[in-house]
């Protein structure tokens, strides 16, 4: 693995995001079946241009080389082409109140062309793994709206427990999931 590896799965690698991956970004970000399950906004928070994403991915690198470090927001990609399939994270929850939580969450977002490939799944346990034993996690939280049911099903393949349903996170209604180490 490079220096810049973050991690590897089978068919992915997982490293910092760059300026470089501006196109790929907007595919995902601008497109609003990706954006309508993310976040507080959802849908409304589609990425207009692609000079709204480079900003966006400029501070998203900042966050992540700043008060962020040490956590993910990985650009996910293809090992044997090195194109962009999507974003894996394991950052802290930010709470309804806006404060950063202390539980420590695991994400993918994948641009659509990717979905029903097992990409999300594998991130997914790329994940899981790198958290538990590089990072030390004890914990790993996932939210997603319960209409959402691709990413429940992956939760549920990575061997998550079902915590109910909750506003404690995003300011939204979500289905919590927990998985232990």
């Amino acid at each position: 693995m490079s220096r810049s590896t973050i991690f590897s799965t089978p068919r992915l690698i997982a490293r910092p995001w760059t300026l470089d991956d501006v196109d790929a970004a907007f595919t995902m970000y601008g497109d609003p079946d990706v954006q309508r399950y993310l976040g507080r906004d959802g849908a409304a928070d589609v990425v207009a241009n692609v000079d709204e994403m480079r900003d966006r991915l400029q501070k998203l690198i900042e966050k992540y080389e700043g008060p962020f470090a040490g956590y993910i927001a990985a650009a996910m990609a293809r090992s044997d082409t090195g194109e962009v399939v999507g974003t894996g994270l394991l950052k802290p929850l930010e709470l309804s109140t806006g404060e950063r939580g202390e539980e420590i969450e695991i994400g993918w977002h994948l641009a659509k062309k990717n979905w029903g490939q097992g990409y999300g799944t594998e991130i997914g346990r790329g994940l899981v793994d790198h958290g538990f034993n590089q990072m030390r996690l004890p914990k790993l939280h996932a939210i997603a709206y319960p209409e959402n049911t691709a990413s429940l099903r992956i939760m549920q393949k990575l061997g998550m427990e079902y915590q109910g349903r909750t506003d404690r996170y995003y300011g939204v209604t979500v289905d919590h999931y927990l998985l232990r180490a």
